[in-house]
């Protein structure tokens, strides 16, 4: 990849000035959005993946602990219900 100093926001491709104007330099096998570039700073755009991350890291772990909540709360409620069907039995 280029050490561009600017990529592309939309596709993260970098992007390299051109005549009058500003290009994609992916390279023949990279695939960019296929639109005009939109300028960000290289540094910009890794901060901004990085917070994307960690927002999902966030979002999948309270996920996953509000279905292990729920599942304890399933559990508790079925070992009720046959303690019940014990006692009556």
């Amino acid at each position: 990849m280029s050490n561009s100093k600017f990529l592309c926001a939309r596709c993260g491709l970098p992007v390299r000035e051109w005549g009058n104007g500003w290009k994609h330099s992916g390279g023949a096998f990279a695939h960019s959005c296929g639109k005009v570039p939109k300028l960000m700073l290289r540094t910009e755009y890794e901060k901004q993946i990085q917070e994307a991350l960690q927002a999902a890291h966030t979002f999948i772990h309270k996920s996953a602990r509000a279905e292990e909540k729920s599942m304890e709360r399933f559990n508790n409620r079925q070992s009720t219900f046959s303690k019940k069907g014990e006692e009556n039995g």
